[in-house]
């Protein structure tokens, strides 16, 4: 699908919704009364199609209650075959029978004869249906509408399907009842006039107003837009360059309807009729010829040409111009290129305030033209507008997604270097450590991603605090450098000023890294994940530990994990004052801290990834 079908799709649903707003649903209307051959009729009086006398009766009981116009949506293409003397010619040419109806009067021979003189009446209108087939005999349409012959984008055709000559020749008035559906099979244009021979042709509604007023004509307004005015009854019917208007088409149930076994029995109110714009139509399911309206509603074709005399006459009908579509779909792109121009220099948030403003702007006018008579299509402006916009959005979130993504792959370059040069330092000053940094991050990282598959603290775990720990870990000791060397570098076990001067390492390395920081910094996920294992790696989970003798889970989970990943490195790794612990012992004695010492969620992983652990040992042995 093209931007322009796209637009057009879109230009379709605005229309729709405006219509709705501005035409309601619960107003009954006034000036159109519908006579409808519905499913009581055929129940009562038998199938359709019923003899033209009785239809002759039908109108000549609507015209007594004097209406402004009767308008007929029943095309009576063949003579009726229930008149005497069609039966009497049917018998003789099948047959070669002569017969004869007896003591029945003669001027009930012929019904069509009997219904041509009840129309002879200027006020009603009989249907034609325009079609691309020949027709047997040329259609005598005395109906035309004045113009000066340059009206050549109207719709056009060389055939009319005509009533049966002696009722198409008895009635003054025709017009056509063909509809125009849109592309999404909707019924919402209403063509006024096509051209046939040279002539122009009403539909069925134009040419009940052409009953009362003949001087009916139609102009050209000679402008860019090429629109076309209809003067009747003092009014203007303004149609787009091929006689088209936009008809809201009301809902049945906002008509007045009767039903034709009413009118033939005369249970009626002549009120309903008198002065007004009368149809005559079959709604029967089967007989009539159905629309898809607005709302999802299939509804009869007698209602378009009723909504057509009620927006006539309430002065609703609204046109809309085929060029406005391409002037809006040009203007879309010159907002387009202007959008652009602001992402380019990157005002985004004045963007994206231009491309509300415009879009509210171009709302509000087409509802204002709209009540004016215009419809403006200015879907064919927002849709490129907004498509651009989403285009251009998804481009610069792309952009800095990447940029976002470059910048976290330098931020963790960087944090990777600072940490290696913060693991040279420290161990400058402790030899003994060795590899116990590299270890300890590698046992950390094993223990996160378990805990984080396996474990309820998967909710506290994710991605992002894995890597976070990873990194941070090997910073745990940094307080060490703030440790004189007479105690940091003493061979042989600390006593109790050692051990006193040894656990402030937590709360020097805590400062150091917090007094380095800015303050904007100290959100950072990575940085405040460092500050936590730097601070709560010697706190224990009975509450014994040190620097603040935290318990539980408020130590937080970093501070755990470390916890017990430094005590199995120390357990596992030679001292000048100790030999290594076994693989066995060590693991012991981890298991006899469960509770006391360490988390006994941690406890129990470890002893799960207890062999993994070994391996790591194993590999970077001091």
């Amino acid at each position: 699908m093209t931007s322009f079908s796209l637009s057009n799709e879109v230009d379709l649903k605005i229309y729709d919704k405006i219509s709705q707003k501005i035409h309601g649903y619960d107003e009954k209307k006034r000036n159109t009364t519908i006579i409808a051959i519905d499913e009581k009729s055929i129940s009562r009086i038998g199938q359709w199609p019923w003899s033209r006398l009785l239809v002759a009766k039908l109108v000549e009981n609507i015209l007594s209650a004097k209406p402004a116009s009767l308008g007929l949506d029943i095309l009576f293409a063949e003579r009726d075959r229930t008149s005497p003397v069609e039966i009497q010619k049917f018998y003789k040419d099948m047959f070669e029978k002569d017969i004869f109806i007896s003591n029945l009067p003669s001027k009930l021979n012929d019904h069509d004869k009997i219904l041509a003189n009840v129309i002879k009446t200027n006020n009603v209108v009989f249907p034609i249906v325009a079609t691309n087939m020949k027709t047997t005999s040329a259609c005598d349409i005395k109906t035309n509408i004045d113009y000066d012959g340059s009206f050549t984008n109207f719709l056009e055709t060389n055939y009319f399907m005509c009533n049966t000559y002696i009722l198409q020749n008895s009635v003054k008035n025709v017009g056509f009842i063909n509809a125009s559906l849109s592309h999404d099979g909707l019924l919402r244009k209403y063509s006024l006039a096509y051209i046939y021979h040279n002539k122009l042709v009403p539909s069925l509604s134009v040419s009940m107003l052409h009953s009362l007023d003949r001087t009916l004509n139609l102009t050209f307004e000679d402008t860019y837009l090429n629109q076309y005015t209809l003067n009747v009854l003092n009014r203007k019917i303004v149609s787009n360059e091929s006689g088209e208007v936009l008809n809201y088409f009301y809902h049945p149930k906002q008509f007045h309807v009767i039903s034709a076994s009413d009118i033939l029995s005369d249970n009626f109110d002549p009120k309903l009729i008198s002065g007004k714009f009368v149809f005559l139509g079959a709604t029967a399911v089967g007989l009539s010829d159905k629309y898809s309206i607005l709302g999802e509603q299939i509804a009869p074709g007698i209602f378009a040409h009723a909504s057509f005399i009620e927006n006539f006459l309430s002065d609703q009908l609204v046109y809309s111009l085929s060029k406005l579509k391409y002037i809006f779909y040009a203007l879309s792109f010159v907002c387009v290129l202007f959008l652009t121009f602001l992402i380019y220099i990157k005002r985004y948030l004045f963007a994206s305030l231009i491309f509300f403003a415009k879009s509210s702007i171009a709302f509000l006018m087409s509802y204002i033209f709209y009540k004016h008579g215009l419809y403006l299509p200015i879907g064919f402006f927002i849709t490129p507008l907004f498509i651009s916009y989403v285009v251009m959005l998804l481009f610069l979130s792309f952009i800095l997604t990447k940029r976002e993504k470059e910048l976290a792959f330098k931020l963790s370059h960087i944090r990777a270097t600072i940490t290696n040069s913060m693991m040279t330092m420290v161990e400058s000053r402790d030899q003994e450590t060795g590899h116990h940094i590299i270890r300890t991050r590698e046992f950390a990282k094993m223990l996160a991603v378990y805990l984080h598959k396996n474990t309820e603290y998967r909710k506290i775990l994710n991605q992002e605090t894995i890597q976070a720990i990873y990194q941070a870990t090997p910073l745990h000791d940094i307080g060490k450098v703030g440790i004189p060397d007479l105690v940091l570098k003493k061979p042989g076990k600390y006593d109790e000023n050692d051990r006193e001067i040894m656990n402030k390492h937590p709360q020097i390395g805590y400062n150091i890294v917090l007094n380095s920081l800015d303050e904007s910094l100290k959100k950072d996920k990575f940085l405040q994940t460092t500050l936590n294992i730097i601070y709560t790696h010697h706190e224990r989970w009975d509450g014994y530990g040190y620097p603040r003798g935290l318990e539980g889970e408020n130590i937080p989970i970093e501070g755990r994990i470390v916890a017990l990943v430094d005590v199995y490195d120390a357990l596992t790794s030679k001292r000048c004052y100790k030999d290594a612990f076994s693989f066995e012992q060590s693991e012991q004695i981890i298991l006899d801290g469960k509770g006391t010492h360490f988390d006994p969620i941690i406890v129990d992983a470890f002893m799960v990834l207890k062999d993994e652990f070994k391996q790591i040992v194993l590999k970077y042995q001091d």
